[in-house]
């Protein structure tokens, strides 16, 4: 039994050493897979230098972008208040034409039933120069109004940019 309980012995001792060399064999192949060879690390280094460069063309991607949107979102104001002026001098225009109507109607009766000569002349010339004063105005408005338009549609590509923009 003893001799036994000693063959048993040495099997274990012998495992035991085995399972140690195991180990050892285990532990040299991890630290080098841990440690980088000449060539991983020269990867390594043009990884980290092209990451860093990607990162600043981004960055400077990323300023022009800001400053675009800066620059957008100034024009796109200007624009606003611009349109804003047009509309209110269109609007102003209009009531001054609707003004002028009751004006040109009365030219037309009285010369209509004036019967004196000079006087008529005299309304006349009146009448000739309120509507010169009528289609300057018309033309006007027509020029505002195609003004107000443009910068209408100034405003919605303005507002499209700034949205672009914006969005991540």
């Amino acid at each position: 039994m003893h001799a036994h309980t000693e063959v048993i012995n040495a099997n274990i001792a012998e495992l035991i050493m085995g399972l140690d060399d195991v180990t050892a064999g285990f532990s040299r192949d991890f630290d080098e897979m841990r440690s980088k060879t000449g060539w991983e690390s020269m990867i390594g280094i043009f990884s980290s230098a092209k990451s860093d460069t990607v990162v600043k063309l981004l960055e400077g991607q990323l300023a022009v972008l800001e400053e675009q949107k800066t620059k957008v979102e100034v024009n796109l104001t200007e624009t606003l208040s611009d349109r804003e002026a047009t509309v209110n001098a269109l609007e102003s225009l209009r009531t001054d034409i609707a003004n002028m109507d009751p004006e040109i109607i009365k030219l037309e009766n009285a010369i209509a039933s004036e019967m004196d000569a000079a006087k008529r002349t005299a309304l006349e010339s009146k009448l000739a120069e309120a509507n010169s004063r009528y289609s300057a105005m018309v033309q006007d408005e027509q020029v505002k109004l195609a003004q107000s338009q443009t910068l209408e549609r100034y405003i919605d590509k303005g507002k499209t940019g700034v949205d672009s923009l914006n969005s991540p």
